[in-house]
């Protein structure tokens, strides 16, 4: 079984971005997620794209399970 560990939160930024109030940051696959105050998650493998969600505690539960869901891909295979 693999346990994946939390993605770590901080209200520092990357060293490319600006601070933005009320914004969380986490390194991830990828890249870095970015959750508002207000539920909007910037996934962290498309800069470009995001999602709405119900408040900032349901996006970093996507984030952590968007993360989990890569970095497994990534190390496990699936034998029969």
């Amino acid at each position: 079984m693999i346990v994946v560990k939390q993605l770590e939160w901080t209200t520092t930024p990357p060293p490319d971005r600006e601070c933005v109030p009320g914004m969380l940051y986490a390194e991830g696959i990828g890249g870095t997620y970015e959750v508002t105050d207000y539920g909007v998650l910037w996934w962290a493998h498309d800069p470009f794209s995001w999602t709405q969600l119900a408040d900032q505690a349901a996006a970093m539960a996507a984030a952590q399970a968007d993360h989990e869901t890569r970095l497994k891909a990534m190390v496990c295979e699936v034998v029969a």
